[in-house]
């Protein structure tokens, strides 16, 4: 699974969350960057038990010389049909 985000300007952007592999990537400029995420073996086997899985997602944005901002998103993953 990826994720895309839109940043102002450089510095750590992080992901984070209970049952998801962890990401990070230092952009040297503002534009877009492309996360790529996974989850735990723990989460894969929620998902693939219930069909769906519900995360709480955290991603921090700590701007170079400045002070970091974080956001946490729920998010639903469902699973594939037939897998």
């Amino acid at each position: 699974m990826t994720l895309k985000l839109v940043l102002p300007g450089p510095g750590v952007v992080s992901v984070s969350g209970k049952d998801l592999k962890g990401a990070r990537a230092n952009p040297s400029s503002a534009g877009g960057v492309t996360l790529k995420l996974g989850l735990t073996a723990a989460g894969a086997k929620a998902l693939k038990k219930k069909g769906k899985l519900k995360l709480q997602v955290t991603i921090v944005f700590k701007p170079t010389g400045g002070s970091a901002g974080s956001l946490v998103k729920s998010v639903t993953l469902k699973a594939k049909k037939g897998r």
